[in-house]
């Protein structure tokens, strides 16, 4: 796909990208990730690290980013762009179907990562697709007709679809995201979310409430003696466990890190077998470094920043909705991957 856009452009002697405020961030974070794959294959972070395998996982990640760039160089009129939400929409809609019915094919009681294979990474996603979808079926007029009702249900999919994999980081970027929408919509009605989450345990679904009820143990003997951690579920408790022990090691090599998925090696030892780092930050901490962290935070901030220049230019609905979905999906990414460790697909 990329030297099908690529190639005749260069043959007709056109410019093959165009700068936007994005395009800087992405890059180096690609850059950075090639940067770390090489650093673990030179100096793996522990035994058994597989370097070719590793390059699979890089080069999926770096087409994903790529696309960003095809997008923002061939859609520019507004046919166009309609023609791409709408396309997401109906992406989105495909990843919710299969993801419920993975869930009513396991039963509520389980746990399911629909097409991208990865619990949070799946909860993230729609946290993402959830925001993205509601702030322009509420802000836009652009779809009208058959393509309305594409918006509509691919809004209500998703919106299922962000409860089934049962990933409270999902849970937090979705309401995060939704928040920002509600503000940016309507001040006023920040006060009617706020009371409708409040309210949640009577209206959420019963799986969606046993999950959130998991984060802590109801144990008396722990609230009276126990810390933090033993008041913690075992999953969420041995996440701080996972954060020392990353951020300890960042100490001996704080610029660079130790490479691409790095941390499952940088925990094995102590923790008795390998562990991901079920956060973005302290996942890009391990593997890349405080260089990572900075590269990271500049493509949050770009995303925010290009969010917020939309809405101030913005004069049709779609241009304000696209712009309050893209900051509502951000916010929803940035909450959600605190997490998680890898960006969704």
């Amino acid at each position: 796909m990329m030297l099908s856009w690529i190639v005749p452009r260069i043959m007709h002697g056109e410019r093959v990208l165009s700068r936007t405020r994005l395009s800087a961030p992405v890059a180096a974070y690609i850059v950075l990730l090639l940067f770390s794959l090489a650093r673990g294959w030179l100096f793996p972070p522990g035994p058994g690290y597989d370097g070719f395998q590793m390059l699979k996982s890089v080069w999926q990640v770096v087409l994903g980013f790529a696309v960003y760039f095809v997008v923002a160089n061939v859609v520019a009129d507004r046919k166009q762009i309609s023609s791409l939400l709408v396309t997401f929409a109906v992406g989105s809609t495909l990843g919710a179907v299969i993801a419920v019915r993975q869930f009513l094919g396991a039963g509520f009681d389980s746990r399911i990562g629909g097409a991208l294979g990865d619990i949070n990474d799946l909860g993230a996603y729609f946290a993402m697709t959830a925001s993205a979808l509601f702030g322009l079926f509420l802000t836009s007029r652009a779809f009208t007709g058959f393509r309305k009702w594409i918006m509509g249900v691919s809004t209500l999919l998703a919106s299922f679809g962000v409860m089934v994999p049962k990933s409270r980081g999902g849970y937090m970027g979705v309401v995060a995201g939704l928040g920002v929408l509600t503000y940016l919509i309507n001040k006023r009605a920040v006060i009617i979310f706020a009371v409708v989450v409040a309210l949640s345990p009577f209206w959420a679904p019963t799986f969606v409430k046993d999950r959130v009820a998991e984060t802590r143990v109801d144990s008396l003997e722990a609230e009276l003696v126990g810390d933090a951690t033993d008041r913690l579920d075992p999953s969420a408790a041995v996440r701080l466990d996972i954060w020392r022990i990353v951020a300890r090691k960042s100490l001996k090599s704080p610029i660079i890190g130790y490479g691409y998925a790095a941390v499952p090696y940088l925990t094995a030892d102590e923790l008795g077998r390998p562990f991901s780092a079920h956060s973005l930050y302290f996942e890009t901490l391990g593997q890349t470094g405080l260089v990572g962290i900075v590269v990271l935070f500049w493509l949050l901030f770009a995303c925010v920043r290009s969010g917020r220049e939309l809405l101030r230019v913005a004069t049709t609905r779609t241009s304000r909705g696209l712009a309050i979905g893209f900051l509502g999906a951000t916010v929803a990414l940035i909450v959600a991957k605190s997490m998680r460790a890898t960006f969704p697909a």
